[in-house]
């Protein structure tokens, strides 16, 4: 409409003869021109604002994210984070960019100039553009869990082999975390097959086994499931009700050439005792995965078995498990058919979820996708790889995001 009304003026001036109108027209004109143009000038300014916050918040997250590395380390990757977000932006002018540890956060400061087209009719040439961005991490603490595969599939194209790399890549990047002031973070390791193994000198004793005197002497430290119902959740055992006690496999648990998978690793911060039990790492067995996420879950708890984990009730902690496989449920204590086993483990994933667990799947070329997408928080949080190689990636983005998760922008 105003385009219209802006072409009927241009050719009543052009038809006029009148030395006044003309005049007064070519005074209005300027003003006319570069108030149609304001609106154009302004909406390329803010475009340029929202590109800029967007770059100065991922700068400030990615700053907040690698507390645990040197102030000249956090300050280069956060100038590279805000100069990539703004790669091939060429409407922004004299740029500047300034980052400061803030103790817990990180404050990121931009602000550029956008040139004006019509606005410059009127004396106005730029528009400044400023934004703020500051992350931080509460304090909060994280408990994570890895549960991994160790079945005798995971030999092929060294899938055993990578995941051990890429496990204690991840450790790296969980330590790093840590180092955020107020941040306390551990991390615990079920590697499972039909067993897992606990280390027997320091647990052989413990009044959750169900074993004589003789039994705990020779036990090499394997157990199997729980009886059901008790096999799917995180019931206290006690010595009332021996369906809620520890029972050790007796096919392996007293051999040492059979019961010599590695073993749990109870929650801890001590990062290099961890890398060092994930080096241990063999694939051989079949495939129970239930009882690895059922391990998982015990890891996390407050009670017996293991104590290291906060209660369920404390909020300022989150807690994490990640569940890796390459293949079918083959073998439980009580079931040999591979959908006896899935409804078990749906129930597992289940109860686990239901204390508040985000749990990420990983499906490594084989396995039941549907069961892993459904055992995951969201299906969002399920990753499936086609080959041994994309679990080094694989592994750098479950911890990043798991970090993120503990970040956030307070303005």
């Amino acid at each position: 409409m105003c385009g219209v009304l802006f072409k009927e003026l241009c050719r009543r001036f052009a038809a006029d003869r009148c030395g006044n109108v003309a005049i007064i027209f070519g005074i209005a004109l300027v003003p006319m021109l570069a108030m149609s143009g304001a609106a154009l000038d302004f909406s390329s300014a803010y475009n340029l604002r929202a590109k800029m916050q967007a770059a100065a918040d991922a700068a400030a997250l990615a700053a907040t994210r690698n507390y645990g590395k040197s102030w000249a380390t956090r300050k280069q990757i956060a100038t590279d984070t805000f100069n990539q977000n703004l790669k091939g932006l060429s409407t922004a002018e004299g740029v500047s960019f300034n980052i400061v540890d803030q103790g817990q956060s990180h404050l990121v400061t931009a602000s550029a100039t956008k040139s004006t087209s019509l606005l410059s009719l009127v004396g106005i040439n730029q528009i400044p553009v400023d934004v703020e961005a500051k992350a931080m991490t509460p304090k909060a603490s994280l408990e994570v869990v890895l549960v991994l595969d160790n079945t005798g599939s995971m030999s092929s194209s060294n899938k055993i082999g990578v995941l051990k790399q890429s496990a204690n890549n991840f450790l790296d990047m969980m330590e790093t975390a840590s180092m955020i002031p107020g941040k306390t973070i551990k991390v615990g390791l079920v590697p499972f097959t039909t067993n897992v193994r606990l280390d027997a000198s320091t647990y052989k004793n413990s009044t959750w086994l169900n074993m004589t005197t003789s039994e705990r002497s020779s036990w090499k430290g394997c157990l199997y499931d729980r009886q059901n119902p008790y096999d799917v959740d995180d019931t206290t055992p006690t010595s009332s009700n021996s369906k809620t006690l520890f029972d050790p496999d007796p096919d392996t648990a007293y051999s040492s050439s059979k019961c010599s998978m590695a073993k749990v690793h109870e929650l801890s911060s001590d990062f290099s005792s961890l890398r060092s039990r994930v080096s241990t790492m063999a694939a051989s067995g079949n495939t129970n995965i239930t009882l690895g996420v059922i391990w998982g879950m015990h890891l996390l708890s407050s009670t017996t078995p293991f104590t290291q984990g906060v209660p369920w009730s404390e909020v300022e902690t989150t807690k994490v498990m990640i569940v890796l496989t390459d293949g079918d449920n083959t073998e439980s204590r009580q079931y040999s058919s591979t959908s006896a086993i899935d409804n078990r483990t749906r129930k597992a994933c289940d109860a686990v979820k239901a204390k508040d667990i985000l749990v990420y799947t990983v499906r490594v070329v084989d396995g039941n996708a549907s069961l892993l997408t459904n055992c995951a928080t969201e299906t969002s949080m399920y990753t499936d790889i086609q080959k041994a190689s994309d679990l080094t990636v694989t592994f750098e983005k479950l911890a990043a995001d798991i970090i993120n998760r503990h970040l956030r922008l307070t303005m």
